[in-house]
């Protein structure tokens, strides 16, 4: 009589535990390399302390530069919303004092009481230092951190250029109304001097 083998529930347990097992070993060295997966199982964390700082600081600059775009977005909507509030024929002037107003107003609201050349100066010099801060990472830490770089890098690029056409804009509007009260002073200085009086 011979004896048939058959599987017992301890051996399905452990064939399905070691394939699992597997699988998710498998899966780990495939995403972050044979080093990565022994700091993952030993430590909880793939990657060791210096790169773990690394993408730290990578995601604090992250989390800055979502502050900075909503900034930039309240910015951009202030300034189409005094585009719309002031006539056709309105003077850059114009636009730049219901700019300046609607910041402000957005600023108040929020519990700030900052204008509009100190919001784009702020937004333009925060750029600025987040950009040093990604240049100041090293890349040579780990793969996954080049692209990172690169990506905020892109990121902060665009914000860049979205913040100078706004400091643009708000640097014509100024140009037009000093001109415009250089004008209106040469006028009366005029009038004064040829004995005109309004």
């Amino acid at each position: 009589m011979s004896r048939e083998w058959r599987p017992t529930l301890t051996t399905v347990a452990l064939t399905s535990v070691t394939v699992t097992t597997s699988y998710l070993v498998y899966q780990l060295v495939s995403q972050y390399g044979l080093e990565g997966t022994f700091w993952y199982i030993w430590e909880g964390d793939p990657y060791p302390p210096n790169v773990r700082e690394q993408f730290h600081a990578l995601d604090a600059v992250e989390e800055s530069l979502c502050q900075q775009d909503r900034l930039l977005d309240a910015v951009e909507e202030a300034y189409e919303r005094a585009k719309l509030e002031c006539v056709d024929e309105a003077s850059d002037a114009t636009i730049l004092d219901a700019w300046n107003n609607n910041i402000l107003s957005n600023k108040k609201s929020k519990g700030g009481n900052l204008n509009l050349e100190r919001t784009l100066a702020a937004l333009s010099y925060n750029l600025d230092k987040y950009a040093a801060q990604i240049d100041a990472v090293p890349s040579k830490g780990h793969q996954d951190i080049k692209p990172r770089k690169k990506s905020l890098s892109v990121r902060i690029v665009r914000l860049m250029q979205r913040t100078d056409i706004y400091v643009s804009h708000f640097k014509h509007g100024q140009q037009k109304e000093q001109r415009k009260d250089a004008s209106k002073w040469k006028y009366e200085w005029k009038s004064k001097e040829m004995g005109i009086v309004n």
